[in-house]
């Protein structure tokens, strides 16, 4: 499978690096990829994690199925809503590559995504592909949760 276009702006202090998380929820540096065609999940683009971990946010779009999506620039598993718990990550938009968005990755035990395995991360390495990461909005970075 060939690497997705890197087309995200580098920020300061951001070493474009690929890693990955050894769990299955995509941290800093992971991709993940949303189910195909034939699931009825779809992942959609918030401006805000789910509450606590941030203020809810609106919906800006759907992401389409069998894409890729990355590099994750920050996590929360902080987000609660009617009573279920969230994973979420903040990605480049796939419908503007300026803006960083929040998908929810996870919810209890329903995957919306899958993480992209550390050997494929490495295997675009190896073809000289590297991560790039945007500037992180500062507004409202105390609200979003952990890294």
């Amino acid at each position: 499978m060939p690497p997705p276009p890197a087309n995200h702006a580098s920020g300061p202090g951001d070493a474009p690096q690929l890693v990955a998380a050894p769990d299955d929820l995509p941290r800093k540096g992971d991709w993940f990829r949303t189910k195909p065609a034939t699931s009825a999940i779809r992942c959609l683009e918030y401006t805000a994690a789910p509450p606590p971990a941030g203020m809810g946010g609106i919906r800006v779009a759907t992401i389409r199925p069998d894409v890729y999506v990355g590099p994750v620039h920050k996590s929360t598993d902080k987000g609660r809503i009617d009573g279920c718990t969230f994973y979420s990550v903040l990605v480049p938009s796939q419908h503007d590559p300026a803006l960083l968005v929040w998908v929810n990755v996870k919810r209890e035990r329903t995957w919306f995504a899958s993480k992209v395995p550390l050997h494929v991360l490495q295997r675009w390495g190896d073809r000289g592909w590297v991560n790039m990461y945007q500037p992180m909005p500062t507004s409202s970075s105390s609200r979003e949760g952990p890294t």
